[in-house]
């Protein structure tokens, strides 16, 4: 058991380092707020109801993808059956066409840290 538990410690340190080392961080809100507005403002708001070429992504976390009943969603999107969980809005602003094939979604962002903070962000709206 005592084997375990050093090996077990030997991992987490590892893995500690290996983070740290590449740069990895915890959800940052404020640099969310960054990336949206350099790379999804320019067809998103965050204002509720006020749409652009995309819909408002005012407190979209948890609702069904095609709800918001301001906007014209493409056929696709409103049958894609999608929530809007941390999970799914990493998934679909990595790659909305593979996610959603049909979609008219046309921007994406490839950083994995950029996603995770744009999605913290959207969570403190609402």
């Amino acid at each position: 058991m005592r084997e375990y538990r050093g090996l077990c410690a030997k991992i987490v340190s590892c893995i500690a380092l290996m983070m740290v080392q590449s740069g990895a961080s915890a959800q940052d809100a404020a640099h969310g707020k960054v990336v949206f507005e350099d790379q999804c403002a320019g067809c998103h708001t965050v204002e509720p109801n006020v749409n652009q070429n995309g819909p408002s992504l005012f407190a979209v976390l948890g609702k069904p993808a095609g709800s918001n009943t301001t906007f014209p969603y493409s056929a696709a999107l409103i049958q894609s059956g999608l929530v809007w969980t941390d999970g799914a809005l990493d998934r679909f602003i990595r790659a909305a066409d593979t996610i959603v094939p049909g979609t008219t979604m046309g921007g994406r962002v490839d950083d994995i840290q950029a996603r995770a903070d744009v999605i913290a962000y959207l969570k403190t709206l609402h």
